[in-house]
C-alpha cells in the first residue's frame, strides 16, 4: 500500500478537522456499524483527563480546528457528557470559529447547548457494508487517496490521535496499536504511518465517496473471511474475561 496524496486543500481540510470517540458504546446494534458498534461491542469511556489533555494541547499549541465532532458510539450514553462538553467549551471561547456538532440516535433525549451543531439521526436504514477487507476480495491497495480522510478528518479517543473516524474499530478487531499521543506529533506523516497498519483491511478503502463504490456491490451485512476471524478471535478473548 503507497502513501494517500492529499492535495494541498485536502491536507488542510483533513488536519483541521477530527472527530472524538467519547465512547465505544452504543443502545443500538445497526448492521455494518463503521464503528464497530453492533459486532466489535465495547463499554470503554473516554476519560475526563484525555478531554482535558485535548482541549489544552489544542489550546497551548494554537491549534486552529476547523470542525469537532462529539461522536462514539453513541454520544448521548456517556455518563459524564455534560462534563465533557463543558471542558470542551473552552476551546469554544478560544475558537468562536471552530464548528463543534455531534450525532445522536436521539433514543436518550439530551438538550445540547447551541453553539454545538446537534444532528438527530433516529434512521438507520442508509447503512451499507463494511466488514469487507480489500486483501480478501482482490481490491488493489493503490488508491490516491481515501475520502474518507479529507470528509471526516482525524479522530481522537481513548487510544490517542487515529488518521480517521474508522480507527477505533481497527484496533480493536486487530489488535492493533495505539494512534498518536500528543498534538504536537500529529502531522500528515505520522498518520500515514498509522494509514499503513489500520487501512488495509478497511472496507471504506472501496468507496470513491459515501454513496458509491466498489463496497456497495456486497450486502449490508457481509462480512469478509479476514473480519470473520478477526471476529471470532474477539468473542473468544472477551468471553474469557466474562467468565474471570
Amino acid at each position: 500500500m503507497k502513501d494517500f496524496e492529499l492535495t494541498d486543500e485536502e491536507m488542510q481540510m483533513y488536519l483541521h478537522k477530527i472527530e472524538i470517540d467519547i465512547t465505544e458504546s452504543c443502545n443500538l446494534a445497526c448492521v455494518s456499524c463503521v464503528r464497530g458498534c453492533n459486532i466489535f461491542k465495547s463499554d470503554v469511556m473516554i476519560s475526563l483527563d484525555k478531554i482535558r489533555k485535548f482541549v489544552d494541547e489544542s489550546i497551548e499549541l494554537n491549534y486552529q480546528w476547523e470542525r469537532i465532532g462529539i461522536m462514539g458510539g453513541e454520544p448521548t450514553v456517556h455518563p459524564q457528557l455534560p462534563e465533557i462538553i463543558n471542558i470542551l467549551y473552552e476551546y469554544h471561547v478560544f475558537n468562536p470559529s471552530c464548528q463543534f456538532w455531534t450525532r445522536s440516535n436521539c433514543i436518550i433525549p439530551y438538550e445540547f447547548p447551541d453553539w454545538i451543531e446537534y444532528q438527530k439521526n433516529p434512521d438507520h436504514s442508509h447503512h451499507h457494508a463494511f466488514y469487507v477487507s480489500p486483501q480478501d476480495v482482490g481490491f488493489p491497495m493503490n488508491k490516491r487517496a481515501c475520502h474518507v480522510l479529507y470528509d471526516c478528518g482525524l479522530m481522537y479517543s481513548h487510544h490517542g490521535y487515529l488518521p480517521c473516524c474508522n480507527s477505533n474499530v481497527h484496533i480493536r478487531a486487530f489488535n492493533l496499536i495505539d494512534g498518536v499521543q500528543s498534538l504536537k506529533n500529529v502531522n500528515y506523516e505520522s498518520m500515514m504511518k498509522l494509514c499503513h497498519i489500520y487501512c488495509r483491511h478497511c472496507g471504506m478503502y472501496m468507496m470513491d465517496n459515501f454513496e458509491s463504490g466498489y463496497l456497495l456491490s456486497y450486502p449490508v451485512d457481509y462480512i469478509s473471511e479476514t473480519w470473520w476471524n478477526a471476529l471470532i478471535k474477539y468473542n473468544s478473548i472477551n468471553c474469557r474475561k466474562t467468565r474471570v
